[in-house]
């Protein structure tokens, strides 16, 4: 429904009902919705939107998704539906194996995060931080429908 800007004057406008659903409408029919959410330390948790969503993209306060040279930190990305974000980690002692922990999925009314830490040891190459559900850090969210 394309967007017919009403010019609101007190004491001239009427409200009716049918303007104040058409604004209902078409605040309900919003294409994206942003959000912030503070993680809670949980290796998996369900951020709840009240749609499925076909795109979400989560960051941190910096606007990152991923830092660090001898360790990877993954606090984000751009999941579609059907496409999680899995962090691909290439185990040590089987150089073709990898490890796929994810990041970021999409799931019915929301998108799931994830708090994960691996410690440097003999089976994985890096310390591996999954930190979209990181205790206490504040992440930031676009949901598209």
């Amino acid at each position: 429904m394309p967007y017919l800007k009403t010019t609101w004057e007190d004491d001239v406008t009427p409200i009716s009902a049918e303007k104040m659903n058409k604004i209902e409408q078409g605040i309900s029919s919003l294409d994206r919705v942003k959000g912030t959410y503070v993680g809670d330390g949980t290796a998996l948790r369900t951020i709840p939107l009240g749609f499925t969503p076909s795109a979400v993209f989560v960051c941190g306060e910096d606007g990152g998704t991923r830092y660090g040279t001898d360790s990877h930190y993954y606090n984000g990305g751009l999941a579609l539906q059907g496409s999680a974000i899995k962090t691909g980690v290439t185990s040590a002692v089987d150089p073709v194996a990898t490890v796929n922990e994810y990041i970021l999925a999409i799931t019915t009314n929301g998108f799931k995060v994830y708090y994960t830490q691996y410690k440097p040891d003999e089976a994985y190459i890096y310390q591996n931080i999954i930190g979209t559900n990181k205790n206490g850090k504040t992440l930031h969210y676009i949901a598209y429908r």
